[in-house]
């Protein structure tokens, strides 16, 4: 992972959940912002990637949470 260059903004939920199950290095430097969320520092690949993942008027913490249930959801299926 190359070094965090952008942010990502996500809620409390999802920030706890990715910490609990990612397989990659998540930084701890997310900064808490009002209302719950926090501003998360990534690569310019991760925000990629989520941009591709994005369906129109989805939030970043919308697209990751999408994610996450598909993912867990496939993981039941196999």
């Amino acid at each position: 992972m190359s070094k965090p260059t952008k942010t990502i903004i996500l809620s409390d939920r999802s920030n706890r959940h990715l910490r609990r199950w990612a397989k990659g290095r998540i930084t701890k430097t997310a900064t808490p912002l009002p209302g719950g969320f926090w501003q998360v520092p990534v690569d310019d690949e991760i925000v990629a990637r989520i941009n591709e993942l994005r369906i129109a008027g989805e939030t970043d913490d919308q697209v990751i949470w999408r994610m996450m249930r598909e993912s867990f959801s496939e993981g039941i299926e196999k």
